[in-house]
């Protein structure tokens, strides 16, 4: 008897680590972040529409890998602001296990609601008139968990593009400088 008992503990030990190892997992997994140029009216930790981080917070979000879906609402959004050293090398590093979806106009709740030939949501290397970035939108040696979907590029000073459908979906690019 004492048996069993030890083996149904350690059972259901190991089965309540389990659970809450995929609990922790697919919450990351499934993590959407709301972004708009000038952030939300009630804080700016991307939890929501209302408190959508700013070019700024996504920019140091991306820097910081912090993985899920990032919904843009229209706009322009640059890699910097101007400020940084060498500002020419900044780019959107994508990652695995990022997902940057454009096209929103900052009210939807489900991805399939978002147009983004409507909402054109811009990611732009014009860091001024006579300056712009080597390269916009930057992906090494990533999988197709890195995606790139439902925005316009301009403002490269290369255009190098390699597009695969599953990565960079609804996406056009314009070479401006």
């Amino acid at each position: 008897m004492l048996m069993r008992a030890r083996w149904f503990k350690k059972a259901v030990c190991s089965c309540f680590i389990l659970f809450a190892l995929l609990a922790a997992s697919s919450a990351s997994e499934g993590t959407v972040w709301y972004v708009t140029p000038g952030g939300g009216s009630e804080g700016k930790d991307g939890t929501s529409w209302a408190k959508a981080m700013d070019v700024a917070e996504f920019r140091q979000a991306l820097k910081d890998e912090k993985i899920g879906e990032y919904w843009l609402a229209a706009g322009e959004y640059k890699p910097t602001d101007g400020t940084d050293d060498n500002p020419r090398t900044k780019s959107f590093n994508l990652k695995n296990d990022i997902a940057l979806y454009g096209g929103f106009d900052g009210t939807e709740n489900k991805r399939s609601q978002r147009d983004y030939v409507k909402n054109k949501t811009t990611l732009s290397g014009a860091i001024s008139d006579d300056l712009g970035s080597y390269h916009v939108v930057y992906a090494n040696g990533v999988k197709d968990t890195a995606i790139l979907d439902g925005f316009t590029i301009t403002g490269v000073m290369r255009m190098v593009l390699t597009i695969r459908t599953s990565m960079a979906a609804g996406c056009t690019h314009t070479t401006a400088l």
